[in-house]
């Protein structure tokens, strides 16, 4: 073998040496820098528990002490923390077979404890504009973002009444109301 290609050899083996090398190097840091990646999973689950409909017609004015109630609790049977929002659905607010809004038509939502004791007021309003309730509406969103964390539960009193004004409420004579929370 000539000097020539004995030397061209030589160059060309460390040259493969030089890459193979600078491969593995580069190989081997990005493993050794890699971050571990954790997946978790879990189990999002709201159990609503309840015992009463609500629905009234023929209702006479009166004050917040002597409202329809409807008591319900709200539970994480889950394994991850729960974010929830509290609304009416299905709402029919009729008069003659018209849709209709009542600013007299209040509720007030209540915590309230596992016996249903009254606690610290959430949010209260009537079935009119001016708390954001429109004729024909379907649902009216109550509070949102209410978080829960796992095996948690709460528990509401949400009362209904026409609040008596003094004054004579033909406006509000013949109202059905029909909802669910």
């Amino acid at each position: 073998m000539s000097q020539k290609k004995y030397f061209l050899l030589i160059i060309m083996l460390f040259g493969l040496a030089l890459v193979v090398t600078g491969v593995s190097y580069a190989y081997f840091t990005a493993l050794g820098q890699s971050e571990e990646q954790v997946v978790q999973s879990g189990v999002l689950e709201l159990t609503y528990q309840t015992g009463q409909d609500i629905s009234t017609e023929g209702m006479f004015p009166t004050t917040e002490e002597k409202a329809s109630v409807h008591q319900f609790t709200v539970e994480n049977t889950g394994t991850l923390d729960a974010n929830y929002n509290i609304s009416f659905i299905d709402i029919s607010l009729t008069k003659n077979g018209m849709d209709v809004t009542s600013a007299n038509l209040k509720w007030a939502l209540y915590l309230a404890d596992s016996d249903y004791t009254e606690e610290d007021p959430v949010k209260e309003g009537s079935f009119s504009p001016s708390s954001g309730y429109l004729a024909g509406d379907d649902e009216f969103v109550i509070k949102t973002n209410m978080i829960l964390a796992p095996q948690e539960k709460q528990s509401f009193i949400l009362k209904v009444w026409l609040e008596e004004t003094g004054n004579p409420q033909n406006e509000d004579q013949d109202l059905k109301l029909t909802m669910r929370m």
